[in-house]
């Protein structure tokens, strides 16, 4: 019987809860969240234009660089892995060449071999249109990052190519490359703005390997670990008799004669108190009316809760999973002492007591009780 660990853990499952509610209310909602959409349809690459290719004409072909020429214009490291590519930008063909060491790309004209600039705003609509099913109205250059912006993660500069549809949709263009950075529509901000929830990261939004979500990750695991115990403790005798009991009581003489009956409503619960984690509330009532009412409170100590009131002073301890063992005295009866047992059946929603009553030690009355939990 581990009453204070009940009450320790009880406590500390309801302040963890407290603590972490909404953040694990976060973490599952967003979580639900991300399962629903498809990832593409976040990104938007349902917008792009399926089976896109790039017609060469032979006169084009026959008058491209050749790619040795660039090579040596941009010193291109071959044995470093370094790259040469043959691509396709705003109507014209061009070499994109990727330098590993830096990470630079430098774009030349294919046909000409000379270096080239950035694309137009013109070129920036024409991409859009070329490359994806939307229709863009607009493309303006973006040389300032913004902390948490949605293009977080890509270099700058970009094309912001806004559009008819969907609304409030987004395209960034890499000026250089020509190529579609991102595509950005409301799914995704509902995305990445519970993203930023979940990672508890609210400002850039990509982090999250932080102080902040390693504690609260490991208060809710502590929550619900504290749950799990709690759920094992819910087998000991106290959470199995914690609830609203009614029933009857039958008072025997000592030779088996009826003395008296009444019928009863019990009110067990282990509190949070400090000073008094157990309490009790008795209601009895006679078929001609009269009732009775008084409450107990008890402490814990020495494996065993103990009782000290106006009316009784005793203790109850555990003999085994399903009985219980009381002692106590009346103060307002001279000379007396109880001893009781409770059988609690294995449903944890029956029970069955009975009480041997002496008066200068002398057995004078037994007490028959069957009780029904009502309420847990």
């Amino acid at each position: 019987m581990k009453f204070l660990s009940t009450t320790f853990f009880r406590k500390a499952h309801r302040w963890l809860g407290l603590l972490v509610s909404i953040q694990l209310l976060m973490w599952t909602a967003s979580g639900l969240f991300f399962s629903i959409p498809d990832i593409t349809d976040v990104r938007g690459e349902q917008y792009l234009t399926q089976g896109y290719s790039i017609d060469v004409n032979q006169e084009a072909r026959e008058n491209i660089a050749p790619i040795n020429a660039i090579v040596d214009i941009a010193k291109v490291n071959l044995e470093a892995n370094e790259t040469v590519l043959l691509k396709h930008r705003a109507g014209r063909l061009i070499y994109q060449v990727e330098k590993n060491s830096s990470g630079e790309k430098l774009i030349f004209d294919a046909l000409t071999g000379q270096p080239m600039t950035y694309i137009t705003s013109a070129e920036a609509l024409s991409i859009v249109s070329e490359r994806t099913e939307l229709s863009p109205t607009e493309a303006v250059l973006i040389n300032q990052s913004k902390t948490g912006s949605e293009f977080r993660g890509r270099d700058l500069p970009l094309y912001k190519v806004t559009v008819t549809k969907p609304k409030k949709g987004i395209v960034y263009v890499d000026p250089l490359t020509g190529e579609i950075a991102a595509i950005r529509t409301k799914l995704w901000r509902a995305w990445d703005f519970l993203w930023s929830l979940h990672i508890m990261d609210y400002q850039e939004r990509d982090d999250f390997s932080h102080w902040l979500l390693r504690v609260f990750s490991a208060l809710g695991v502590l929550t619900v670990l504290s749950g799990i115990i709690l759920w094992f403790y819910s087998g000991k005798f106290q959470d199995r008799h914690n609830g609203e009991w009614t029933g009857d009581y039958i008072y025997f003489s000592s030779q088996g004669e009826i003395l008296d009956r009444h019928k009863s409503h019990l009110i067990c619960r282990i509190t949070d108190e400090e000073k008094y984690p157990y309490y009790q509330q008795n209601t009895y009532t006679w078929n001609d009316g009269r009732t009775e009412q008084f409450e107990l409170y008890a402490t814990y100590k020495q494996a065993r809760i103990w009782f000290d009131t106006e009316r009784i002073q005793g203790s109850c301890w555990e003999i085994d999973s399903k009985t219980l063992m009381l002692n106590w005295t009346r103060q307002d009866i001279p000379k007396s002492y109880f001893y009781e047992m409770i059988q609690i059946n294995e449903a944890s929603d029956t029970r069955s007591r009975v009480w041997h009553w002496f008066e200068n030690d002398v057995l004078i009355k037994r007490v028959c009780i069957s009780e029904t939990k009502i309420i847990t």
